[in-house]
């Protein structure tokens, strides 16, 4: 009895690992690869043109989203629409631990409730590499706490500032997940 009680036990721990392994791994949707931040797939805002932006995601069916340029037809900014697929956990895996984040209540529409209706939803602005990246997150409940498992709603990649930091000023540093730093 001991010995099924153990069996079963070690299958449920090998089961959770292999679970856990499985949904450890960067979404390519957002894997940097060897680019410094900012960069998405590749394309450094402040850095690259526009044409050269769309030659590199011609091959993308999931891109959505919108791109800002200077007058040399610089990209700007980068902002990525998401489908409500991507968990700011994802995000993290993807960017590294954030810089700064704030927590505020924010009017939308939700992923997961039908009909989708308008509501107040708990929203946070996740920032990463002291404000070159911007991850938008929702939760669809009104717990009052930042957790791996909100819905990133957009991510904007910034050009580099020249005063550095684009945190907006009150914003916490990051401090891990919970409701308070």
């Amino acid at each position: 009895m001991i010995g099924l009680v153990f069996g079963l036990a070690s299958l449920l721990v090998i089961t959770s690992r292999a679970i856990g392994l499985q949904r450890a791994h960067v979404p390519t949707y957002l894997d940097p690869g060897d680019c410094p931040q900012p960069c998405w797939r590749g394309v450094r805002p402040g850095t690259q043109s526009e044409a050269l932006f769309w030659r590199q995601i011609a091959t993308m069916t999931r891109y959505s989203g919108i791109l800002t340029t200077d007058d040399q037809q610089t990209i700007k900014t980068i902002r990525l629409e998401m489908r409500g697929d991507i968990l700011l956990g994802d995000v993290i895996l993807a960017l590294g631990p954030p810089s700064h984040a704030r927590l505020r209540h924010i009017a939308g529409l939700g992923y997961t409730r039908s009909p989708a209706q308008r509501q107040l939803l708990v929203g946070a602005s996740v920032y990463f590499g002291n404000g070159l990246v911007e991850a938008e997150v929702i939760r669809e409940d009104d717990h009052w706490a930042l957790s791996p498992d909100m819905i990133v709603r957009r991510i904007r990649y910034f050009a580099p500032h020249e005063e550095g930091t684009i945190v907006p000023i009150g914003t916490l540093e990051w401090h891990g997940f919970g409701s308070d730093y």
